[in-house]
């Protein structure tokens, strides 16, 4: 199971607060005792620690409590919590706990960069290049996917859309081949579903890349592990055709 991004920024950040009651939830969490942890790290958000709210928020999410996270996320903004910005840009795009809200997420995912925040670089370059809920902006978007990369080169989302992007030009942007192949191995390499069923299309096709229908056949069988189902019905279709390519 992949960490949350809401999770992956808790861990990242907590040494950097020193709030007591705080501490010792964390602690508990680290140490296993998980009911102790949470109720700790509640007792710390009812007492107004911003990186308290910001934590049980996140532990709330583990819940799938979306709905009771968000507010939580709001009073750690109120005091200045940078990261809680992007995690509740995050819910506002999915509609996760509440209604999906791309001028909000936009709105939220936007100040939090400025605020200095590089976690929300690829949300921001998504809403931007999509113009979901808001004007198109495909140079910004490019823009803002590249910075994403640039902070974490290991950003699946980033690197298979911007390889789907330069693969296949879309929204008439100029095409990379090459660079965006590299994304979309990158990517499919740290999991990516899109990036491999991406690739298994562009080695059964041909048509950008030498036809290689085994690694076609790689490729979608990775996804299909996963679950994905449109590429358990290309490997079926693919070894029906040659059975030699799925061996």
């Amino acid at each position: 199971m992949k960490i949350s991004l809401c999770l992956f920024l808790m861990l990242l950040f907590q040494q950097l607060y020193a709030g007591e009651v705080y501490e010792k939830g964390m602690s508990a969490l680290r140490s296993g005792d998980y009911q102790t942890g949470v109720q700790l790290i509640e007792q710390s958000a009812q007492e107004g620690d911003k990186e308290g709210q910001f934590t049980f928020a996140c532990l709330l999410e583990t819940m799938n409590r979306y709905d009771l996270a968000i507010p939580w996320y709001e009073k750690a903004i109120a005091q200045g919590h940078v990261e809680a910005h992007i995690t509740l840009a995050v819910l506002y795009y999915a509609g996760l706990g509440t209604a999906k809200n791309y001028e909000k997420a936009y709105s939220l995912v936007k100040k939090g960069t400025d605020l200095g925040s590089k976690n929300g670089y690829t949300l921001l370059g998504m809403i931007l290049f999509h113009g979901y809920g808001i004007p198109k902006d495909t140079k910004k978007g490019l823009y803002y996917y590249e910075l994403a990369i640039q902070a974490n080169d290991k950003d699946e989302s980033a690197l298979s859309d911007l390889g789907i992007i330069y693969t296949t030009g879309k929204e008439n942007v100029k095409k990379d081949i090459k660079k965006g192949i590299m994304y979309l191995e990158k990517a499919a390499s740290l999991g990516s579903i899109n990036a491999q069923l991406e690739l298994g299309f562009d080695y059964y096709q041909g048509a950008i890349v030498p036809k290689d229908w085994k690694k076609a056949y790689v490729y979608w069988a990775q996804a299909a592990k996963k679950g994905n189902s449109t590429a358990k019905e290309n490997l079926a279709s693919l070894c029906r055709q040659s059975p030699a390519s799925c061996q």
